[in-house]
């Protein structure tokens, strides 16, 4: 049957070719049934076709298209059919049976949707295109190139005499479905495996994907080149055997598990940031040239063979590999790092440890115990001049409270030609900042180089209410007054002085009389303290107080008593440190007057609550404090209503111990006793009129003792004072009406160790506590003639 002639095979019909020659082109209907024994059976341009039995003959596919569906065969007993797929021919298996052989000639495209196609021993062929069905390499090699692929859909055997050649961009996916005894070669196309294997890979270029659930066996002769991009997907595994050698480079990804026993891994380049796992006990893992391994699965460990990390490289072990790190071998050179910071503490074990060049570890410190990631080592060695720097280090667990701490790092049965360094990095804790500096033989020790500023926040409060009760002191000395101008004419005396700290102004007083007084005081201020603490201060309170009748004693001398209690509260901040104090005091002082000379003495006592809130935390404490004060003053009368008044104030202040816990640092802490002596010259200038007066004063106060000690769990503090004195400066004024109630207002400036400003107000009642009422008519009208003397005075 000529390719000129028509034919029609309709669905019913039967054309056994048995020796002849048979052409059917496009012009042909075909629907029936064709079975080739014998002759040939030439196809050009077909679109559709029937069924086809080809069991002997030739059977030549020129072009177009011939549909293998179900009940079509193309048998492959010996040589018999002949089959040849030209170039520009497709052969579509779509639920019939294929076998080519090496009789058979494939050139074009076998397409494959389902049914099955066997490949025997294939000399060469085209592209294949398999989406579905069964394909079995009996024999021989079946490449997959450029446009072909065969997907995880089909069913593939691989018999352990058959090859897929993946080369030039083809694609080939096996999974648990497919059967692989053989071996798959990957030269420049894609694998994507999801299976089992029993057979062999060799890989020299190409993309291998290895699928979660997937389990690569690479066994000699099995071998994965550098320059194949292989990624081990989370959920695969990859099991090195029998001196076979597996390559990762910087194109590939490593998130799977890498099972090394007696099989060699190399990387190169290699940054594995997702963290896959490695399980290793026997083989060699070599981590070179800019590699950066982090082993953080959870089943991971290394637990024999041997360990390279070389050229820059790093390993990272993670807190959550199981198993500390045990090696027959660790070689480490060219500046590389083995990281054991993870939070956890460790003890690496090798036999031989061998260091060439600079190179790093990173460990981790628990300061508390003195414990540490220790390398337990038989044989640290060089081979010329080795350097093992602790790059690296970090606390964990509770914070030091030791000033000095010494850990064995590298525990070695024997050390030859390696020497130790650190780095220079200090960490911050509670106390201080600690380093890290070898100390010989492997140890190291950390130690405080400084001191965290908030370790002192108990120094600092005693230290700050220290210089606060120096302003009650104040109120308290400058409270009397004596000779003044105003009403010497009537026995009464003003404006004594003005104390160590002049922010209070003189009462008036008539010395038969007695009276109740109330004064409020604020500062803010910064004080200066030794380790440049420079400590911003609130002081805030208030006094009331009752003086008694004056009482004259001999030779001319009288002698005021007063009693007090007092309010006294404080805020400090420095260093993201804040305080508060609120506590009470009481106290008696006594006053002694004789002409233009005044004399006051002042003792009292008290406690006080103290708050400090640091890092979230909050430390409560408490303190007593008890102290005594005196004044001299002496008036110089410049004219009528002009007064020079210089004094001297000389002070003792005893504050108690604290001692506390905190929860910063989880430590025990105390500040010490303070003992402070305070020495102030000065001179006050006072004018004065009848009912008011006016005063500006000056003066330097001396710290000349006011040290405090402290410590913090077993450190020492050093001591905190005060850097030195400090110049004020203020002025104030007075103002009586109906010669009983008194007010009083002042300002002072701080310049030197205190450096700020201080308000004061109050006032006060005169009253004859003791005097019958017809003590104090008659006293009345006896000081009419005073009366008519201070109108002259005006």
């Amino acid at each position: 049957i000529a390719d000129k002639s028509a034919v029609t095979l309709n669905k019913d019909a039967k054309l056994n070719i048995e020796g002849a020659d048979v052409s059917l082109n496009n012009n042909d209907n075909w629907a029936g049934k064709i079975t080739l024994s014998d002759g040939n059976l030439t196809l050009n341009g077909l679109s559709s076709n029937g069924i086809i039995t080809a069991e002997g003959g030739n059977l030549n596919l020129n072009s177009g298209n011939l549909y293998i569906a179900s009940k079509s065969l193309i048998a492959g007993d010996g040589n018999n059919p002949a089959v040849t797929i030209a170039d520009n021919a497709n052969l579509n298996i779509a639920g019939g049976n294929v076998t080519l052989n090496s009789n058979d000639t494939w050139k074009g495209n076998v397409n494959m949707v389902s049914g099955e196609l066997n490949i025997d021993n294939i000399s060469e062929n085209g592209k294949i295109q398999a989406v579905g069905g069964d394909l079995n390499i009996n024999n021989g090699t079946l490449t997959v190139e450029n446009g072909s692929f065969i997907t995880s859909e089909v069913n593939a055997y691989i018999d352990s005499n058959s090859t897929i050649d993946i080369k030039d961009k083809g694609i080939v996916n096996i999974n648990d479905g497919d059967s692989w005894n053989g071996t798959i070669a990957l030269n420049g196309g894609v694998l994507n495996y999801g299976t089992t294997n029993s057979g062999t890979l060799a890989a020299s270029t190409g993309d291998l994907n290895l699928l979660s659930g997937s389990i690569l066996n690479i066994q000699t002769p099995s071998q994965v080149a550098n320059e194949v991009n292989v990624d081990i997907q989370k959920g695969a595994t990859v099991n090195l055997i029998n001196n076979s050698i597996f390559n990762l480079d910087s194109k590939d990804k490593w998130n799977g598990m890498i099972n090394n026993d007696g099989g060699k891994l190399l990387t190169d380049g290699l940054v594995n940031q997702g963290g896959g796992g490695l399980q290793q006990i026997s083989g060699e893992s070599v981590f070179d040239n800019n590699s950066h391994i982090s082993i953080t699965d959870a089943d991971s460990y290394i637990q024999g063979g041997k360990v390279s990390i070389l050229n820059n490289s790093s390993l990272y072990m993670g807190p959550n590999v199981e198993y500390e790190l045990q090696t027959n071998e660790l070689l480490m050179s060219n500046n590389s790092s083995l990281y054991l910071i993870n939070n956890v503490l460790e003890e690496p074990e090798t036999d031989i440890m061998t260091v060439n060049g600079l190179n790093n570890v990173t460990i981790d410190i628990a300061p508390r115990g003195w414990d540490n990631d220790k390398f337990i080592i038989d044989s640290l060695k060089s081979d010329s001049s080795g350097i093992l720097n602790i790059s690296d280090f970090n606390f964990i667990g509770l914070a030091p409270i030791d000033r000095h701490i010494m850990l064995q790092v590298f525990d070695a049965d024997s050390i030859k030609d390696v020497n130790f360094t650190a780095t220079d990095k200090e960490i911050f804790t509670p106390i201080g900042w600690y380093n890290l500096r070898p100390a010989g033989g492997g140890y190291y020790t950390s130690n405080l180089t400084r001191y965290n500023p908030q370790v002192f926040r108990g120094q600092v409060a005693t230290l700050a209410m220290y210089n606060n009760q120096l302003v009650i002191d104040d109120m308290l000395l400058n409270h009397v007054s004596l000779q003044s101008e105003r009403f010497l004419a009537q026995g009464q005396d003003v404006n004594k002085y003005a104390a160590v700290l002049p922010q209070f102004a003189p009462y008036q007083y008539k010395k038969e009389d007695g009276g109740l007084w109330f004064k409020s005081y604020a500062t803010f201020e910064t004080l200066s303290m030794t380790h440049n603490l420079n400590v911003g201060n609130n002081a805030y309170g208030y006094l009331m107080g009752a003086d008694f009748p004056a009482v004259d004693l001999k030779n001319g001398w009288k002698f005021l008593p007063t009693a007090y209690i007092a309010y006294n509260g404080g805020h400090q901040y420095f260093n993201q440190v804040s305080m508060y104090q609120n506590g009470g005091q009481g106290g008696f002082m006594g006053t002694f007057m004789k002409n233009d000379f005044i004399g006051s003495i002042l003792a009292y006592g008290g406690g006080y609550f103290n708050e400090m809130n640091v890092a979230g935390y909050t430390d409560n404490t408490g303190n007593w404090f008890a102290g005594t004060a005196a004044k001299l003053a002496y008036n110089i009368h410049a004219t009528k209503h002009f007064t020079i008044q210089p004094t001297a104030f000389v002070s003792y202040n005893i504050f108690g111990k604290q001692n506390w816990g905190t929860d910063f640092g989880a430590m025990s802490m105390n500040s010490g006793y303070l003992n402070g002596v305070n020495v102030a010259p000065g001179l006050n200038l006072i004018y004065a009129r009848e009912t008011w007066s006016l005063y500006g004063t000056l003066q330097y106060i001396f710290n000349i003792n006011d040290q405090i000690v402290g410590r913090a769990g077993n450190v020492n503090l050093s001591n905190i004072e005060m850097r030195h004195g400090y110049l004020q400066y203020g002025i104030g004024a007075t103002k009586t009406w109906k010669d009983r109630l008194n007010a009083y207002l002042q300002i002072t400036i701080r310049n030197g160790g205190r450096t700020g400003i201080g308000f004061q107000l109050g006032a006060q009642y005169l009253f004859d506590w003791y005097n019958p009422k017809s003590n104090k008519n008659s006293q009345k009208n006896s000081q009419t003639p005073a009366k008519k003397v201070l109108k002259t005075m005006r």
